[in-house]
């Protein structure tokens, strides 16, 4: 752990830009952002600067201190706050559900008591 990180920021930055579906490139419009720092940051060997971070977060749409290692959710809530700690995956999911319309959850909640099922009668 260092200065009470868990994870690098390049792997956060990794880590936001599969979780979001983008590449460097869509990460560098958004944000004016050159490409090259961009892939400098990815690879680690250039910390990002306060503005850059916080831009960063801001298109990425997670919260800063997540983005720079600290042990917080995506959305900035310290892990252990909650009772039922999720992984990111797991965060993405609700977030993605919350967006949907009624329709579209009463289809998650079908798929997924089907799935919580089966895999009760394993």
């Amino acid at each position: 752990m260092k200065n009470g990180r868990i994870e690098s920021f390049a792997k956060r930055l990794r880590d936001g830009l599969e979780i979001r579906g983008m590449k460097p490139i869509d990460l560098s419009k958004k944000t004016g952002i050159s490409e090259s720092s961009i892939s400098q940051w990815l690879k680690g060997t250039h910390e990002a600067k306060q503005t850059g971070v916080y831009k960063a977060a801001i298109a990425l749409e997670v919260h800063v201190a997540w983005l720079m290692g600290y042990d917080v959710t995506m959305d900035g809530v310290a892990v252990g706050a909650r009772s039922d700690d999720l992984t990111l995956p797991e965060y993405t999911h609700i977030k993605k559900y919350r967006v949907c319309d009624d329709d579209g959850k009463t289809h998650v909640d079908y798929i997924l008591d089907r799935e919580y099922s089966r895999a009760l009668k394993k």
